[in-house]
């Protein structure tokens, strides 16, 4: 299969556009839901008071939000070193740096729900689990890119 960045299929960059697309989805529920002041239906866990924590909005933004800007350059990204002509050489580091910035708020966000408001959101660790996804997905494209 054809490279994007040199050395990094393109496989890896339509799976990250994909695996943001899916962040984005649950990103767009949960700020959806925070928009219209409803508490989110969650299957485990307590989203209801994880949405209504003083920790749920940032600069009077809800943290979903924020997550859906993430998602969109993430995707963006993807689609773009995915499906485009060609990448720039850089673009595998700086990819990386991007998901590294959402996995580590992520991974902060986690320790406010545990520690913190003592309730967790179900909904906010399927979304965590998509930046370690996209973790493993970034890694392998820096080293894919050598």
């Amino acid at each position: 299969m054809p490279a994007s960045a040199p050395g990094v299929p393109r496989w890896v960059w339509r799976t990250a556009a994909a695996v943001a697309l899916a962040g984005f989805a649950i990103s767009g529920y949960l700020s959806l839901k925070a928009f219209q002041g409803a508490p989110p239906v969650c299957l485990a866990g307590d989203c209801a008071e994880v949405a209504a924590s003083p920790y749920a909005r940032f600069l009077g933004v809800p943290m979903s939000a924020w997550g859906l800007v993430l998602y969109v350059a993430v995707a963006a990204v993807g689609a773009t070193a995915g499906w485009g002509r060609s990448a720039p050489e850089w673009l595998p580091v700086a990819f990386l740096g991007l998901v590294a910035f959402g996995l580590t708020f992520s991974l902060y966000l986690v320790w406010i729900q545990v520690a913190v408001i003592d309730a967790v959101c179900s909904w906010c660790l399927a979304s965590d689990g998509l930046w370690v996804v996209l973790l493993v997905l970034a890694l392998l494209a820096v080293r894919r890119a050598g």
